[in-house]
């Protein structure tokens, strides 16, 4: 799975920036960041979620489980 996750972060934020390195190591942290927080989580499909997005799954997952 993590082979997976570094696979999507590579081409979806590394490549599609067209650069292999940041100006700073803050910058990759934060970009690193933004991309989980505000793109990978949040509006990214996964496939093992049946094509939800993290976010999506565990609030259909805590709203089940509260019923």
């Amino acid at each position: 799975m993590a082979e997976s996750f570094f696979a999507s972060l590579e081409k979806e934020l590394i490549h599609q920036q067209r650069r292999r390195c940041f100006a700073t190591r803050s910058e990759a942290e934060l970009k690193i960041f933004e991309y989980i927080e505000g793109f990978y989580n949040r509006t990214r499909l996964h496939s093992a979620l049946d094509f939800r997005s993290p976010v999506e799954f565990e609030h259909a997952h805590t709203e089940r489980k509260a019923a």
